[in-house]
C-alpha cells in the first residue's frame, strides 16, 4: 500500500486530531491524544513538534479556532450539494425527454 504524506500545516492536524480525540472516536473515547498525534505523524510522515503549543496557539485565533475544520465542513457540504443540484438537473432532463418521447409516439 502506497505511503501518503501529510502535506498540510502542523495547526491542520492538529485541530484535527483535537477534534478526534474530544469526540471519542478512538477506543470509545478511552485513548490518550498523545498516542492519537504520535499515530498521525507515523501514519502520515510528518513531525507535530509541541502539539500542545500548537493546541495553545489554535485557541488565541481571532477569528475561527477551527479554520481547517470549519472549512472541511463547508467543502463537504457544497461537494454534496453541488451533486443533488446536479441530480435534480438530470431528473428534469429526464422527465422532459421522457415527455417529448410520449408526444412523439401518441403523435406517431
Amino acid at each position: 500500500m502506497p505511503r501518503l504524506n501529510w502535506t498540510g500545516s502542523k495547526a491542520t492536524m492538529t485541530e484535527l486530531i483535537y477534534e478526534l480525540h474530544y469526540q471519542g472516536v478512538f477506543d470509545n473515547g478511552s485513548s490518550d491524544i498523545r498516542l492519537i498525534a504520535k499515530f498521525f505523524e507515523s501514519t502520515f510522515n510528518f513531525d507535530l513538534g509541541n502539539l500542545y503549543q500548537t493546541y495553545l496557539e489554535l485557541r488565541t485565533r481571532k477569528m475561527s479556532k477551527t479554520k481547517f475544520l470549519d472549512a472541511l465542513r463547508d467543502g463537504l457540504i457544497k461537494k454534496m450539494d453541488d451533486r443533488d443540484e446536479n441530480f435534480r438537473f438530470s431528473s428534469v432532463l429526464l422527465i422532459i425527454k421522457i415527455s417529448l418521447l410520449r408526444k412523439c409516439i401518441i403523435n406517431y
